[in-house]
């Protein structure tokens, strides 16, 4: 690499530090690099990008290298002594990447831990703070969700750095420049302070969609699957009144086309499962009840046996030989989420389902950015045939709402990308649940651990997210497993139905156990509370304010208006004893009630006892 030159320019708010190399590849390609530096001293913010270009070279029909990714490094990374500094990286809880919220950096030095996709799939943020110094540093990358980032924590044994790959896949053509997304870092006295500078950047670069009906945070959403009943559609229909009766008011089909989740014709119905005019008096009955109906949706990819796959071309993506590829998890035959004959297709088919069955939206599978398809037959940088999905949804969702102006989407994927294309979203770690529980058992994690990963989430994402929650769905035991729906299962799925919109999964004969009637009647009520006390599903989810002296205590708050609701929930085995404070200016606590069994718990000395896995409900 040969330096050329360097110079600033002073702007507004920022002054523009700008240094040119000139690359020499080992194909002997020559290459000008340009890295720039935006330097906010009034907001302690650094953002920098760069941008490469080929200017000369063989034809492009010769030989045209792939550009894979940019890399952002900040090495060695400390503020002041390590033994005094914390790491946290807010998101997905995936445990092969769990890093607990504090903890200690220095027993990270050894690790390499790769952190869920951004900004689709995760969050990408990584801080590193000293509290007794009072400073910390966060970083993340803006790709406005027209690309994925991944987020690396790398110990070298005395030293840990912070890495972000930025994929911007191209082919490298003859005078052809190609620019980075730019990367933030940014500064603060504490954690709080740099995950809000995050969300204000998340919030304004990928906004909530605007159009969300109030609808959605009334939802408690029972997911089903028609081919796992005996009798399919007609059976479904027949049990929607008693799954209503439990509080059930939003139905997530899954699949109910021909070849499932590895489609082979998405207009036509599995005739194992129904006909169309079953499917017609499903929705028609749900209606009725005052229940709304998604439809799942797939669009990673297709059956090999799908006729589309001859008749639209077009729609797929191909690698440099023209052949199909495949997807790289699924192995369906991947769609070009960027081809304007898929967009095309997918519009027409949310529409046929609208009118056909009057649908109210759709739940969107395994929408995680895809890699780059390598087509050389295509205009497209390489990157967008896999990363393009939030602008197919944006337009599959406009056209919906010309029809019917309270159509949602419920995306499996929660990242802060697909949330702005959704009206709400949840975790596709669908065995996360599963392992908390787990970690409990072993007393690896605790109550307040979860507090804070959930202070995390919702301390990083758009204000204003509406979070899908549930402790299973048809992908816990397909891979994973489920150890059955005990107190313990039950505490925690209380916490997600009071914080965020419950799910509840159906059940699949094949992999017990189903929901009895025991377990719908604890879901009644539980569903019963939230309904009785609307601050828990449209007031202010306040969680820093209020602390439970016991660490196997879960404690939270909402608040609408000036009604308040205060939530306590045992994850322990045994009886436990916790003191509740809360912050200055909030109200005394008299005494909270049992969700499931209407018992009165009062508080003594102000000190409150909860039996194993208890639910309490306070005013």
């Amino acid at each position: 690499m040969t330096y050329k030159k360097g110079f600033f320019e002073t702007k507004d708010d920022f002054v523009l530090l700008t240094f040119i190399y000139e690359v020499t590849t080992s194909e002997n390609l020559p290459i000008d690099v340009q890295l720039f530096y935006r330097l906010y001293p009034e907001e302690a913010r650094v953002e920098r990008y760069a941008s490469i270009r080929r200017v000369a070279g063989t034809k492009m029909t010769d030989f045209n290298p792939k550009f894979e990714y940019f890399v952002f490094k900040i090495p060695s990374l400390k503020i002041g002594n390590s033994a005094e500094c914390v790491i946290n990286t807010p998101g997905p809880f995936f445990t092969h990447s769990l890093i607990k919220p504090n903890t200690l950096f220095d027993s990270l030095k050894t690790k390499k831990i790769n952190l869920h996709q951004a900004p689709e799939a995760g969050f990408g943020l990584m801080t590193i703070l000293n509290p007794f110094k009072k400073m910390g540093i966060a970083t993340w990358v803006n790709t406005k969700g027209k690309a994925t980032y991944e987020s690396i924590l790398m110990g070298d044994g005395k030293n840990i750095s912070f890495i972000q790959n930025d994929h911007l896949a191209h082919f490298f053509k003859p005078n052809q420049g190609i620019q980075s997304d730019v990367q933030t870092i940014t500064f603060g006295e504490d954690l709080a302070e740099l995950t809000a500078s995050f969300q204000e950047h998340i919030s304004m670069t990928l906004p909530l969609e605007k159009n969300t009906p109030k609808w959605v945070k009334d939802a408690v959403i029972l997911e089903v699957y028609p081919k796992l009943y005996q009798y399919g559609l007609k059976e479904l229909s027949a049990k929607l009144p008693y799954y209503q009766k439990i509080g059930f008011n939003t139905i997530y089909l899954m699949p109910h086309w021909l070849g499932g989740y590895m489609p082979i014709n998405p207009f036509e119905i599995d005739p194992q499962i129904g006909t169309e005019e079953e499917l017609k008096q499903f929705v028609a009955k749900a209606h009725t009840l005052g229940i709304k109906v998604l439809f799942d949706m797939v669009i990673h990819g297709f059956s090999e046996q799908s006729e589309f796959i001859k008749s639209h071309a077009q729609m797929f993506v191909h690698d440099e030989k023209g052949n199909l590829a495949l997807h790289q998890t699924w192995k369906s035959v991947s769609t070009d989420w960027a081809s304007p004959k898929y967009q095309s297709f997918m519009i027409g088919l949310v529409l046929h389902d609208l009118e056909k069955y009057n649908i109210d939206g759709y739940r969107i599978d395994a929408a995680s950015f895809k890699g780059p398809g390598w087509d050389f037959g295509t205009d497209n940088p390489a990157y967008a045939s896999g990363s393009d999905a939030v602008e197919l949804l944006r337009l599959m969702l406009k056209a919906m709402r010309q029809k019917k102006s309270d159509v949602v989407f419920l995306n499996e994927v929660f990242g802060p990308a697909f949330l702005s294309v959704s009206n709400f979203g949840h975790d596709n770690q669908t065995e996360a649940p599963t392992q908390i529980l787990e970690l409990l058992k072993k007393k690896q994690y605790t109550a307040a651990d979860y507090k804070k990963y959930l202070l995390g989430v919702y301390g990083s994402l758009q204000e204003g997210i509406n979070r899908v929650f549930f402790a299973r769905n048809h992908d816990t035991s397909w891979f994973y497993y489920f150890d059955g729906y005990t107190p313990q299962y039950m505490a925690l799925d209380a916490i997600h139905a009071f914080f965020g919109i419950p799910e509840v999964f159906a059940g699949d004969p094949d992999n017990e156990p189903i929901p009895r009637e025991f377990v719908f009647n604890q879901y009644a009520k539980i569903f019963e509370a939230r309904n009785l006390n609307t601050e828990l599903k449209y007031g202010e989810i306040n969680l820093q304010d209020i602390i439970s002296s016991n660490p196997n205590i879960f404690s939270g708050m909402r608040i609408l208006d000036k009604k308040r609701s205060v939530v306590l929930v045992s994850l322990s085995s045994q009886t436990e004893e916790t003191t509740i404070e809360i912050a200055e200016g909030e109200s005394k606590l008299s005494s909270f009630e049992d969700v499931l069994t209407k018992e009165k718990v009062a508080i003594k000395k102000g000190k409150i006892s909860l039996k194993p896995y208890q639910i309490l409900l306070g005013k």
